[in-house]
């Protein structure tokens, strides 16, 4: 019914961009809901497009459940909900910071499919500096001057001193091949590679 309403509204007044993408997302919800249908999109580059931008909004709860998962281990590694909380927020932080940056300070007016699948690589690599963080700190108690344990604020930069070598060598070489692919000349490629860079650079700067 909702595909006759659409399709009988289409007719009438010709097919925009929008059109074409809620056509796309009305078909991938019916194939959703009835499994023996199989849509398969054909034609022209609008509908292609319209499709590609309902699969990849239905995704992108997929990157928002990767982070759940990975605040679900933090939670059980650390052994502390608040920590978890914290470096799962910095990482959802990290979303409308590269949006900032690339968009508004680097001037993309518009971003591809292609370079949202740098989040789900960044989410993975950027969780790893928490669990070196938590691991160095965990090690400082174990620090004595004169016999003492240290202060908070010297077993703090201790830690800082030991964990941000490691964290910059790894990050930087990590950033830099994807930065790298900044000199490409198709338009997804490079947007993949700014994306990814500089989200690994913002949760960096963020840790």
């Amino acid at each position: 019914r909702d595909l006759v309403a659409l399709l009988s509204k289409l007719t009438l007044r010709g097919m925009n961009s929008e059109d074409w993408r809620d056509l796309a997302g009305l078909l991938a919800r019916l194939s959703q809901q009835y499994p023996l249908i199989r849509t398969y999109y054909g034609g022209g580059t609008s509908l292609l497009y319209g499709e590609l931008m309902a699969s990849l909004s239905h995704d992108l709860w997929l990157l928002l459940l990767a982070c759940a998962l990975v605040g679900g281990y933090m939670r059980l590694y650390f052994r502390c909900a608040r920590m978890a909380a914290l470096a799962t927020a910095q990482l959802l932080l990290s979303f409308p910071l590269l949006y900032w940056c690339v968009c508004v300070l680097g001037g993309v007016q518009k971003l591809s499919a292609f370079s949202a699948a740098s989040l789900w690589v960044v989410v993975g690599v950027s969780a790893d500096n928490m669990f070196v963080y938590c691991d160095t700190w965990a090690q400082s108690d174990k620090l004595r001057c004169r016999g003492e344990p240290l202060s908070l604020a010297a077993r703090l930069r201790w830690t800082c001193r030991q964990a941000l070598p490691p964290l910059l060598a790894a990050d930087l070489t990590t950033a830099f091949s994807l930065l790298i692919n900044c000199s490409s000349a198709i338009p997804a490629v490079f947007q993949f590679g700014l994306c990814g860079g500089v989200l690994i650079l913002i949760n960096l700067a963020l840790a």
